[in-house]
């Protein structure tokens, strides 16, 4: 589920106002962060782990 950002591994959900950030792999889901779609989209940074 969820979209690919461009060039990445990471995936996004769309819910309400929030946008889920997130990676799997076969035994986990990792969240990496929850962004509320209404502040500014320059400001949002997603730091890879």
């Amino acid at each position: 589920m969820g979209r690919l950002l461009e060039n990445s591994e990471i995936r996004f959900l769309l819910v309400d106002y929030y946008q889920i950030f997130y990676r799997y792999t076969e035994t986990e889901i990792r969240i990496l962060h929850l962004w509320d779609s209404r502040r500014n989209p320059d400001n949002l940074t997603i730091l890879e782990q």
